[in-house]
């Protein structure tokens, strides 16, 4: 009689992965000392930048200002502590700067923008001083040395609001001041005017040789530049002859002659 082959194994038991073994644990090592190396050598540190939402000469200075990091190793290199030395010129609102191993990084920043620039005393002259404080469009003081170059409103703050190192007392609506300095162009056009802020944080507007806009507190802004904006469309000659105008209720606006 033929004999019987043995029965097959219906279910075979899974194989182990085999271990790495001694050889591939070295390799993971010398791989990861060698990352470490690498990252801890000075060759690793930031030669080169790209700047991105500056201009050429904008960007050469930030450039400048991140060669102190050519030889610090990427593994130590904070870019938080970069962002903070872009920042030192208070004409950029914000930075962001990204690095890799290689030696290479990117920093994007972004510019304020000035939408009026703080009224002071320029002297018997009436010159624009070099040097002056600007508002932007987010609320925020700041310094600059174009002042030559802007061509939008002046504003006039209380005298208590400003303090030493441009701080503002919090209480001042200046993100409002903005809105409104930037907002008030698009009716006014190149009409030279001023935005004024009081001690009781009323806003008006002064137009030179026009009349004087009382908008009242920050309050329902969009109702009274509605207001505005359908008055200086539509009688634009008429509205200007006023000496003053209150939409500070902006359903019923007051026109004084």
């Amino acid at each position: 009689m033929p004999s019987k082959k043995p029965a097959r194994n219906r279910n075979p038991q899974p194989r182990k992965p085999a271990g790495l073994g001694l050889g591939g644990f070295l390799w993971i090592l010398a791989i990861a000392n060698l990352a470490a190396g690498l990252g801890m050598s000075t060759a690793t540190g930031l030669k080169s930048v790209t700047v991105k939402g500056a201009n050429s000469d904008e960007s050469k200075l930030i450039q400048k200002r991140l060669q102190i990091w050519a030889t610090v190793p990427w593994i130590r290199q904070s870019q938080s502590a970069m962002e903070t030395s872009i920042l030192a010129d208070n004409r950029l609102a914000e930075a962001k700067v990204t690095t890799n191993i290689f030696g290479r990084g990117t920093a994007v920043v972004v510019p304020r923008v000035p939408v009026a620039r703080v009224e002071e005393n320029l002297g018997a002259e009436k010159e624009p001083p070099n040097f002056a404080t600007y508002l932007d469009s987010r609320g925020t003081l700041y310094q600059d040395y174009w002042a030559e170059a802007f061509k939008g409103p002046d504003l006039v703050l209380p005298a208590s609001s400003m303090a030493m190192q441009l701080t503002v007392v919090p209480a001042w609506p200046l993100v409002s001041v903005a809105h409104v300095a930037a907002k008030s162009q698009t009716f006014l056009g190149e009409l030279p005017f001023k935005v004024v802020l009081d001690e009781r944080s009323v806003l008006s507007l002064q137009v030179v040789d026009g009349p004087q806009i009382v908008l009242g507190t920050d309050s329902d802004l969009d109702e009274k530049f509605d207001v505005l904006e359908r008055a200086f469309r539509e009688e634009k000659d008429k509205v200007l002859r006023y000496k003053s105008i209150n939409v500070s209720a902006p359903d019923r606006p007051v026109y004084g002659s």
